[in-house]
């Protein structure tokens, strides 16, 4: 995957940002996520609207979850 993380995981990964905010790279949310991935709490620095950022933080959040994506609601 560009953003980093492995490649078992980019389906899943693309479904759960689609799922997430409707496809949308400048998606909010009232809870204060942002971006495809609705990141909240953001561990990469940079833009979080920026796709490649965003991924950064997705794929951050996914290792630290024991390469998982249970922190996201919208799970496949």
């Amino acid at each position: 995957m560009a953003g980093g993380g492995p490649a078992r995981a980019e389906y899943q990964a693309a479904e759960v940002g689609e799922c997430e905010s409707g496809g949308q790279q400048y998606a909010h949310n009232p809870s204060g996520a942002d971006g495809y991935w609705q990141i909240l709490g953001q561990v990469v620095p940079g833009e979080i609207y920026d796709l490649m950022v965003n991924a950064e933080n997705a794929v951050s959040k996914f290792e630290a979850s024991g390469d998982t994506l249970a922190q996201w609601v919208c799970q496949p």
